[in-house]
């Protein structure tokens, strides 16, 4: 047995006909009303394709990413491959590190070494990613990094990033 597909106008009249006969509108306002009935219901199916859209290409760049993290998989073995992870997902935060504070280490002679940096630049990539807001609980975040830097970063270098941090954080104090 077939399934009948009803027409936008009768399903509008099927499901709101009777409810719209209790508000006495002239036929061109109740017609009015059926268009744009209509108009918005076509638009949130469009709406609805474009979520469709995007989460497919949500899908296919997820399926990209996983296909590129076994191809690196593949090339550095399953025991490197969480360091390497690790470094790709720090990446901007090495970054900072190089540009930010290898010189001013440099100038105070007390260069990192690269453990350290690969530890400075997850406590970093914490705290640029931490859910707390930042406006807020700048100087506790600020803490939590110097806290955690003790653990590989000497007196000389825990300086250098206690005195960028302070830094930082008047900038954002006076925006």
């Amino acid at each position: 047995m077939a399934t009948r597909t009803w027409s936008p106008e009768e399903s509008i009249d099927l499901t709101f006909g009777e409810a719209f006969s209790t508000l006495d509108l002239a036929p061109e306002q109740l017609a009015k009303v059926k268009q744009l009935m209509i108009e918005e219901g076509q638009a949130k199916e469009d709406r609805r394709e474009v979520v469709r859209s995007a989460v497919e290409r949500m899908r296919l760049g997820a399926e990209a990413e996983t296909k590129h993290h076994e191809e690196l998989r593949a090339v550095v073995g399953d025991d490197q491959y969480p360091k390497l992870k690790q470094i790709l997902t720090n990446g901007s935060d090495l970054l900072t590190i190089h540009v930010t504070y290898d010189r001013q280490f440099r100038a105070a002679g007390a260069p990192l070494t690269t453990e350290q940096r690969l530890a400075l630049a997850q406590v970093l990539h914490e705290r640029r990613t931490s859910r707390l807001d930042q406006s807020i609980s700048l100087s506790m975040l600020d803490q939590a990094v110097v806290s955690r830097a003790e653990a590989f970063l000497d007196a000389t270098q825990l300086d250098v990033v206690e005195r960028y941090l302070a830094k930082v954080r008047g900038g954002l104090a006076r925006q």
